[in-house]
């Protein structure tokens, strides 16, 4: 796969994606951060009862990954994690979120992959 492809998200368009896995509370009460460096998107929410997660999205080497953290108040740092595998890459490229495909191939090999598990 191409190494220059990236994903763009807005807050709106990550925030449905999330929702398809987790309960969220409403889009207001979220915070999105985009990490450019790393290529990399966040959604950050508490819970009623006070638990913090983080949604990170992320692409490296054409190897898409979201990630849905339990955040440990304390330290700041992830306590309990996993890697979701039944998100399809086909989803981002319909919603626009896939940039830099400059060729028809590398549409067709992003649309018949699926996110690996977690090794």
């Amino acid at each position: 796969m191409n190494c220059n492809m990236w994903i763009k998200a807005s807050k709106t368009n990550f925030y449905r994606i999330v929702a398809k896995y987790v309960v969220l509370p409403k889009m207001k009460e979220t915070h999105f951060e985009e990490v450019r460096e790393q290529k990399i998107h966040y959604l950050k929410w508490r819970t009623a009862c006070g638990s913090s997660y983080r949604a990170s999205l992320s692409m490296t080497e054409g190897n898409l990954s979201l990630m849905i953290e339990t955040i440990d108040e304390k330290n700041e740092s992830p306590c309990c994690s996993f890697l979701l595998s039944s998100l399809n890459i086909s989803d981002l490229i319909r919603r626009g979120m896939i940039k830099g495909i400059r060729h028809e191939h590398q549409l067709m090999k992003l649309k018949n992959t699926d996110l690996p598990y977690l090794s």
